[in-house]
């Protein structure tokens, strides 16, 4: 194995999408480990972000960071 081909990937998705991102992913032939396809973690954890000027935050304000943990 030529360990300079492998790459991770990290994406950050709302828990409603995770499916259909994985799927997504996968379906372009990324997740491959040995002769497994699909192969992902998750973790669930706390977002946080600081809205930029001409963001219309759903939560939080422009120029000020914002911390959402995790809702269940």
């Amino acid at each position: 194995m030529n360990l300079s081909n492998n790459v991770k990937i990290v994406v950050s998705v709302s828990e409603c999408h995770v499916d259909v991102v994985r799927d997504a992913i996968g379906k372009a032939g990324a997740g491959k480990i040995g002769n497994c396809d699909y192969c992902s973690f998750s973790i669930k954890g706390i977002g946080r972000f600081k809205p930029g000027e001409g963001a219309h935050p759903a939560i939080g304000e422009v120029g000020k960071f914002e911390a959402v943990p995790y809702r269940g």
